[in-house]
């Protein structure tokens, strides 16, 4: 993916699964991976981001950031923000952080990406 449609498509996934999202491309070197990230009010995706020791950069506001990573941290990266952003919800909130909407055949089906307990 291009690094300059990354926060549209992050902002109507955000949108239309009313969850926070982050896309990812590859930087032209490979090293990084360089993302943007859109929430939803009740997370605040800057402070969650602020937790992370290891990111190269990250700015921006409550419901959106910019973000550079290491290609080599984006499997911690996942675990981590993701059970930041589990602690975070007030809902109780099952997030698939494996899911991939653009997969062959998962369809961006809401109900594969979360489960309300």
């Amino acid at each position: 993916m291009l690094e300059g449609v990354c926060g549209i498509v992050a902002s109507r996934l955000s949108h239309n699964f009313n969850l926070p999202a982050i896309v990812f491309a590859l930087s032209e070197d490979k090293e990084f991976y360089k993302g943007s990230a859109r929430s939803i009010d009740s997370i605040n995706i800057v402070e969650s981001l602020s937790k992370l020791d290891y990111l190269v950069s990250f700015g921006g506001h409550k419901k959106a950031a910019g973000i550079t990573i290491h290609r080599e941290d984006f499997d911690k990266f996942k675990s981590d923000l993701f059970n930041i952003i589990k602690n975070q919800e007030k809902e109780e909130i099952v997030i698939d952080p494996n899911f991939n909407p653009f997969q062959r055949g998962n369809g961006c089906m809401l109900s594969d990406l979360v489960k309300t307990r």
